[in-house]
């Protein structure tokens, strides 16, 4: 009978444990919105006030702002050759470059809003200029 009521209890509190996880990720996730929300309109006041403000800094703000993301979107595609290069003098393709290439595809796709197959083609032509090497991915992938 103890064995029973510990059980009970025991379920009880695990029941009592989960629903609360659940309305605390559904909180958090509800006040993660509303501060992305706020951001987004304060980032718009801002850029509104300093547009009226000094329209020729705004331009050029917004101009250093969009060539610093260029840049860093040309640093993962010099570290995509910096792979290549690491993996040509070691004369070896180890874990690590898989896992770089992984990260720099993922990352030209999330981020700077490269197509899947660019990526993979991309990627492909790096991994394949390798001597002996052959890329495996992006061989399955079909548009949804």
């Amino acid at each position: 009978m103890k064995k029973l009521a510990f059980r009970a209890i025991a379920f009880s509190v695990g029941v009592l444990i989960a629903s609360n996880l659940a309305v605390g990720n559904f909180l958090t996730t509800l006040i993660a919105r509303f501060f992305n929300s706020l951001n987004g309109f304060v980032r718009f006041i801002g850029q509104t006030a300093l547009m009226s403000i000094d329209k020729d800094q705004y331009t050029y703000s917004d101009a250093l702002a969009q060539q610093e993301e260029a840049l860093a979107e040309l640093d993962l595609v010099i570290g995509a050759h910096k792979v290549k290069e690491d993996a040509m003098k070691r004369r070896a393709w180890t874990m690590m470059h898989t896992l770089a290439i992984n990260k720099i595809g993922s990352a030209l796709h999330n981020q700077y809003d490269w197509e899947i197959p660019r990526v993979h083609q991309y990627l492909r032509d790096i991994v394949e200029s390798i001597p002996g090497m052959v890329y495996c991915g992006g061989d399955d992938y079909e548009e949804e």
